[in-house]
């Protein structure tokens, strides 16, 4: 929720370059993340802050560069 709520896409790709970078340092070739989850119910302990955010003013444009 972080990344999209500072609504630039440039800046969702490059912490996506970033972490992709570090991941192969150290060998990972393959990561389950982010969750392209949609946080639709607040109450919801399980998604929470690890979604994009809740609705696709702000989701689809982020999780793109992903």
């Amino acid at each position: 929720m972080c990344i999209a709520a500072t609504g630039s896409t440039e800046l969702a790709e490059e912490v996506t370059r970033a972490s992709g970078f570090e991941m192969r340092l150290v060998g990972v070739n393959w990561v389950y993340s982010p969750v392209a989850d949609v946080n639709t119910d607040p109450r919801n302990p399980v998604i929470g802050t690890r979604s994009f955010g809740d609705g696709n003013k702000f989701f689809y444009p982020i999780q793109q560069p992903y």
